[in-house]
C-alpha cells in the first residue's frame, strides 16, 4: 500500500465518499446513500477502505450472509461495491484490500457475482474459483421488438384469473417454505422470513410479491423486478419457491410475474436456476431457456475458500449451489 493512502475500516461517515468513489469508479451511479444504507449501516465489521485524505481511493466491502451448507447454517460474505478510483488504478489496492478484507471477516467463505472489471483480479489474483456457465434463463416477451426497434407493440391486457394475490410482507409461511425446501437445496443463501423481508420489502427498489394458495394456505411465492433495458425493460424473476408438491401453485406464481412483466412491456424475463432448483422444470414449462452465450457475457458467479472449507470440493461446482437472481440484484 502507497505511503499517501491510510487503509482503514470503513465508517458511516464514509456514505457519500463511498457513493462518490463506485459513480467515479464504474461510469453511472451505481449506489445512491438509501441503498448504502439499507446494506451497510449496522453491517461495517467486514468493510475495508484506501483513504487519500480528500477521497476514497479504493474499497472493498463484505456483507455477512447466512448460507447453509451441508446442513448447518454457517458465517459467509458476500463480496459487493469493489472499486478503484480512477486516478489511483494500478496499484493493487483491490488486491490488498481484498486480502485485508478476507482476513478481517473471519468467515472460511467468500462469494459473489463479479463484473467484468472485478472479474479477472478475483479469479487471477485473490483465489476465486469462477463456477460456469453461469445459470441464466431467458423467456422472450413482445415487448423485445420495443427494445430493439423502439417501435410498440400494443396487445390486449389480459385480466389474471389465477389464484394468486400480490402482498406487502412475508409471513411465517415463507419459513414454513424454506424449511421444507432447505435439506435439498445443497448450499443457499438462508431463505426465511426475516432475510426475504430484507431483500424484497425493506430494499430501497420495487419488487412485485405474487403469492399462490392450496386452499387457504400460501404453497407458492415469487418475486419479479423490472428495470430499464435499451430502449425498453426487461424484468427479472428474483425468486420462485413452494413447497414440495406445489408445483401447480408455483406455475401459478410465476404466471401472474410473467403476466406483469409482459403488461408492463418488458422485453423479457430473466431468472437464474442451477440443477438444485427444485422448480427448474416449472420454469422450463414456463418456457424459459438457457440464455446464449452472448447474452451471458458480463454474468459471473464465484466463490473462495479458506480454512476448513477449502477440502469442501463440493463448493466448487455450480450443481451444488441454489442461487437466484436475488442474490445478486443488488450487488
Amino acid at each position: 500500500m502507497t505511503d499517501e493512502l491510510v487503509t482503514r475500516d470503513a465508517t458511516e461517515q464514509d456514505r457519500d465518499a463511498v457513493v462518490s468513489l463506485l459513480t467515479a469508479a464504474h461510469g453511472l451511479s451505481v449506489r445512491d446513500a438509501q441503498a448504502w444504507d439499507w446494506l451497510f449501516r449496522g453491517r461495517l465489521g467486514r468493510y475495508v477502505v484506501a483513504d487519500a485524505g480528500d477521497r476514497l481511493a479504493a474499497q472493498y466491502a463484505l456483507l455477512p450472509v447466512r448460507v447453509r451448507h451441508r446442513g448447518a447454517v454457517i458465517d459467509a460474505s458476500l463480496s459487493l461495491d469493489t472499486a478503484t478510483h480512477p486516478d489511483f488504478g494500478g496499484r493493487g489496492l483491490m488486491t490488498d484490500l481484498g486480502l485485508l478484507a478476507y482476513e478481517r471477516s473471519g468467515s472460511d467463505l467468500v462469494f459473489g457475482f463479479p463484473n467484468p472489471k472485478s472479474a479477472w483480479i478475483l479469479y487471477n489474483r485473490l483465489g476465486w474459483t469462477e463456477l460456469a456457465p453461469f445459470p441464466l434463463l431467458v423467456k422472450p416477451l413482445a415487448g423485445i421488438v420495443r427494445a430493439v426497434t423502439g417501435t410498440r407493440i400494443r396487445l390486449p391486457r389480459r385480466k389474471s384469473t389465477l389464484p394468486v394475490e400480490q402482498f406487502d410482507r412475508f409471513g411465517s409461511w415463507a419459513d414454513h417454505i424454506w424449511d421444507a425446501n432447505a435439506e435439498r437445496l445443497g448450499t443457499s443463501v438462508v431463505r426465511d422470513s426475516d432475510h426475504l423481508n430484507w431483500r424484497f420489502a425493506d430494499a430501497p427498489h420495487t419488487y412485485e410479491r405474487f403469492v399462490s394458495y392450496a386452499g387457504t394456505d400460501p404453497a407458492a411465492y415469487a418475486v419479479l423486478r423490472t428495470v430499464p433495458w435499451r430502449r425498453g425493460r426487461v424484468s427479472y424473476v428474483m425468486e420462485l419457491a413452494g413447497l414440495p408438491g406445489a408445483e401447480s401453485e408455483a406455475a401459478d406464481a410465476l404466471g401472474a410475474a410473467v403476466a406483469a412483466a409482459r403488461d408492463a412491456g418488458s422485453a423479457g424475463v430473466a431468472a437464474v436456476a442451477t440443477h438444485r432448483d427444485p422448480l427448474l422444470g416449472t420454469l422450463r414449462n414456463a418456457g424459459f431457456r438457457p440464455a446464449p452465450a452472448r447474452v451471458r457475457v458480463g454474468f459471473s458467479f464465484g466463490n473462495r475458500t479458506i480454512g476448513g472449507l477449502s477440502e469442501h470440493t463440493d463448493l466448487k461446482h455450480l450443481d451444488n449451489w441454489y442461487v437466484t437472481a436475488g442474490d445478486f440484484d443488488h450487488i
